[in-house]
């Protein structure tokens, strides 16, 4: 017999490690796509070779949105895994959908204090589309989430969100 809690950790804790490992993959593609074109000794075919890795490094983090309904079932289950959880919040961080983003802020008041500090660094890597979930969590959200809210917006760099109360 398997230990299917531990199994469920495993499972999840991949997958958002996935969704992690996509992200960074496409952002990479990116930055190597604009070094090599910068670079004047850059042959044509170096270039294309970069441009070309962007639509599949792309296409690679677009297929981890398949795992958005598991990974916000388990950030916002405080009965699931701590280590799943907070894994997940990273990960939702870098998805940054609306539903996303409500999971995030509501994470910020978890009792776990590694979820917490996840959810934090995952509605701040949202950025600016976090700033109004975070600002009514601010003036309408449960204590341990309003206390979060105000360091999240401190680290997202918008206007709205550096003129916060």
């Amino acid at each position: 017999a398997t230990d299917a809690p531990s199994v469920r950790r495993l499972a999840l804790v991949a997958l958002a490690n996935t969704v992690l490992s996509n992200y960074n993959a496409e952002q990479k593609a990116q930055s190597d796509e604009k070094k090599i074109a910068a670079d004047p000794k850059s042959k044509p075919e170096d270039i294309a070779k970069a441009q070309a890795a962007i639509p599949k490094a792309q296409a690679s983090f677009a297929l981890t949105r398949a795992a958005e309904p598991a990974l916000i079932s388990t950030v916002s289950n405080p009965n699931d895994d701590s280590e799943a959880r907070t894994q997940g919040a990273l990960a939702l961080g870098r998805l940054g959908s609306p539903a996303d983003i409500k999971a995030l802020v509501g994470a910020l008041g978890d009792y776990d204090t590694r979820v917490r500090l996840a959810a934090l660094s995952g509605v701040q890597s949202a950025g600016a589309p976090a700033v109004g979930p975070l600002l009514a969590a601010l003036a309408h959200g449960p204590e341990m989430t309003r206390a979060a809210a105000a360091p999240a917006l401190g680290g997202i760099w918008t206007p709205q969100a550096v003129a916060a109360p």
